[in-house]
């Protein structure tokens, strides 16, 4: 999912011009797949654009050693990471989508129910290379619906809380909420400078609301994903505390895409790949990264998580050549490079280091990490119903009401109670 920092520090559209939508058949080059079987002997995967010109090279390499071991064509088209989802239900829906992708985490249960996907809970069994002792528990479980397995975890990622160095004491970084808007208002009162630059909008602000809300007690939905609760009391205080921060924040200040980069914002969230980006592009920039404080003291720090799966489509001819794919990729030298080319940590617990003092830190998060509900059709709820809530809260609306009100219509949606 993520990029917070990322989208705030240097604009997408930047590296999409570098790379363009690069669609490359490692077995004789092509455009986007046209079938789920784009030939009668190779298969066609659909990964995120890399992030550079020299990764996708890289990743192209990785994919044609599986070729020359195994006799195995592979064609892979990237695609920007923007418009993955669009481009994917619009090709499965016409029958013509890949064997493997990626899938976005919260996409699992959509397409586990209802039967898009392929349960691979006795290949992964039988399997020499991929077991799910091998990942974090929280991205194992990601891939899991009604007791079935229906993807193997490939990257994942958490947000901390980035820090101005300048703007913020080191010996005295916030411990809970009540600290982090006692530093907000000191912040504030250089007119120059803001506290924090926001959770952005959309999809983006759901995302980074869940460290609040459960920080504050709660979660998006119960245990059972039967039932909405972002509109409870803690759903209320992890709104009001943003709200708090929010007026610590001029909007002519926060809303500058390098605000955080420039020196000018004391507090941003962000995850591995935007501290990598803060660190190539704002050399200047002097900045930490700590766990985002609790609520009260003492108490735990949560945080989201976010990252991809690799996944095996119901339509595929070619499922046992597919699956050796996915094998393939999972296996610890692959799957550490993977990782490097998306910017986020494999999901393989083995790998999980970094020489990077600041995305220790993300590691360390990752511990206290949520995933987001398996309820199919949580996108929507997220990206429609919560992102436009938080959109009229954070610009002066009440906040009961809207919560209310984007739980009431979400329930409609999904038919739930």
């Amino acid at each position: 999912m993520k990029k917070g920092v990322l989208k705030k520090v240097i604009s997408m559209a930047m590296i999409g011009a570098m790379l363009a939508t690069t669609m490359v058949g490692l077995s004789g080059c092509g455009g986007e797949s046209k079938s789920s079987d784009s030939s009668s002997n190779e298969l066609a995967f659909w990964a995120y654009e890399p992030q550079s010109l020299e990764d996708k090279k890289n990743f192209e390499s990785l994919v044609a050693d599986f070729t020359a071991e195994t006799k195995i064509k592979v064609k892979v088209s990237f695609i920007p990471k923007d418009s993955f989802n669009t481009k994917l239900n619009s090709a499965l829906a016409n029958g013509k989508g890949p064997d493997i992708s990626y899938l976005d985490q919260p996409r699992m249960a959509e397409f586990g129910s209802d039967g898009t996907l392929v349960d691979l809970t006795e290949k992964i069994k039988a399997s020499k290379v991929v077991s799910e002792d091998a990942f974090f528990p929280s991205a194992f479980d990601t891939c899991v619906l009604d007791g079935k397995t229906y993807g193997v975890p490939l990257t994942i990622t958490t947000s901390v809380l980035l820090y101005n160095k300048k703007l913020v004491n080191e010996n005295n970084l916030p411990k809970d909420w009540d600290d982090m808007l006692k530093i907000a208002k000191e912040v504030a009162a250089n007119p120059t400078k803001a506290a924090f630059d926001g959770i952005g909008s959309g999809g983006y602000a759901s995302w980074y609301y869940q460290a609040f809300i459960c920080s504050a007690g709660g979660n998006y939905t119960n245990n059972d994903f039967t039932k909405l609760t972002f509109n409870d009391k803690h759903g209320v205080e992890a709104c009001q505390f943003l709200v708090d921060l929010y007026g610590c924040s001029p909007e002519e200040i926060r809303n500058s895409s390098s605000a955080f980069g420039n020196g000018n914002v004391a507090f941003t969230l962000g995850g591995g790949s935007d501290i990598d980006s803060l660190q190539a592009n704002f050399t200047d920039l002097d900045f930490g990264a700590m766990l985002i404080p609790p609520k009260n003291e003492g108490d735990t720090s949560y945080s989201n998580i976010g990252g991809e799966n690799l996944v095996m489509y119901s339509a595929s001819k070619k499922q046992n050549e597919a699956f050796q794919f996915i094998e393939y990729l999972s296996k610890t030298q692959n799957s550490e490079k993977i990782a490097k080319y998306t910017g986020n940590f494999s999901a393989m617990k083995s790998l999980a280091k970094t020489d990077n003092q600041l995305k220790q830190v993300v590691l360390e998060q990752l511990n206290t990490a949520v995933a987001r509900p398996q309820l199919n059709g949580w996108l929507e709820v997220n990206d429609n119903y919560l992102a436009s809530a938080l959109e009229t809260i954070l610009n002066g609306g009440d906040i009961q009401k809207n919560l209310d009100d984007a739980v009431k219509t979400a329930n409609a949606a999904l038919g739930l109670q």
